[in-house]
């Protein structure tokens, strides 16, 4: 019977250490592929806004602002926006003290971010007609965004004539 078992347990272990070598090759061509095609540099670093509609999320605005200023990107070319949507906590002064431009929003009977970009749409382009952004980041106010990110959109943005670039987040 222990003999049994033994060569049970053996035949568990191959089956499984097969299944893991097959990930593991999977892993190792993917290393190597990536080493082999590098994506080209971007021809030239674009300008744009990032856009945040943050309702009563004072506890975690502020990461996600410190993020957006940890990017390996020029600061010049990147523009950092909250609107502070019918807000009852202080995610305005948060986003303030983090270094967001803030708008902050007041309407109860249009709630919600699509009426938030709306009107943040509509006041930039009134109060900042020459802001001359190429492009539009729109973040929900608990993400946190690695410090690449601008630069790989930037690259990706900068490949051709794009209505609109979506990521995995």
């Amino acid at each position: 019977m222990v003999e049994l078992v033994k060569q049970l347990n053996f035949f568990v272990a191959l089956i499984l250490g097969i299944a893991y070598a097959y990930q593991l090759i999977f892993v190792l061509i993917g290393l190597w592929q990536r080493k082999r095609h590098r994506e080209p540099e971007a021809a030239r670093l674009h300008k744009f806004a990032v856009v945040v509609c943050a309702r009563n999320e004072q506890a975690v605005i502020g990461e996600l602002i410190e993020s957006l200023n940890r990017q390996k990107y020029p600061k010049e070319l990147l523009d950092l926006y909250v609107v502070a949507d019918n807000c009852t906590d202080d995610t305005a002064a948060a986003a303030r003290a983090a270094g967001a431009h803030v708008y902050e929003r007041f309407n109860q009977e249009k709630v919600g971010k699509g009426y938030a970009l709306d009107y943040f749409f509509k006041r930039l382009y009134r109060e900042k007609p020459q802001a001359g952004y190429e492009g539009y980041f729109v973040f929900d106010a608990d993400n946190i965004v690695d410090e690449n990110f601008v630069a790989e959109m930037n690259r990706t943005f900068d490949k051709g004539d794009l209505d609109a670039i979506t990521c995995y987040r």
